[in-house]
């Protein structure tokens, strides 16, 4: 859990370090209208003024990663600016809001990321890990059943083909 706004920079950047890896982010995302019905968001961990994560810090983080699959767990996260994620051995999961002034409540988004990682990590092992593209569907049903559909998961670059090794 981070509680400083300088960590929370540094631990998302060293965690996108980590070769392999399922990178959830689970916070506050700062939006701000850029012209007529664009929007552009930053990541806010701590939710409070000054802790924000620009989006062109967020793409020169997620250009360096080394993650195979990151979820940005925000409100309206696919509105961060961020890079093309080139090749089949990764993907980039965000949030889509239907609603650019009310979003989830935060145990119903947690309801989905748990979804989201049950499919990616399963329990037994006897169950194979399922595709970003099936862990996405999970969480979306979790949304649809409980959030009216104002959100969902959305693979916003790489491949919902990627499974955790």
């Amino acid at each position: 859990m981070v509680t400083n706004p300088v960590d929370a920079e540094k631990d998302l950047t060293a965690e996108l370090q980590t070769d392999g890896a399922l990178i959830v982010y689970f916070g506050h995302t700062a939006q701000a209208a850029v012209g007529t019905d664009k929007w552009t968001a930053s990541l806010n961990p701590l939710g409070m003024k000054g802790t924000y994560i620009s989006g062109k810090k967020l793409a020169r983080m997620l250009a360096k990663s080394k993650a195979s699959i990151t979820l940005l767990a925000g409100c309206n996260s696919v509105k961060c600016s961020v890079p093309s994620l080139g090749g089949s051995h990764s993907a980039l999961v965000t949030v889509a809001s239907g609603n650019q002034t009310h979003f989830s409540n935060n145990n119903i988004i947690a309801l989905a990321i748990n979804s989201f990682v049950e499919v990616l990590v399963p329990g037994s092992m006897n169950t194979q890990p399922g595709t970003v593209q099936q862990a996405i569907d999970a969480a979306n049903a979790q949304l649809k059943a409980y959030d009216l559909g104002r959100n969902k998961f959305v693979l916003k670059s790489g491949s919902g083909s990627v499974v955790l090794k």
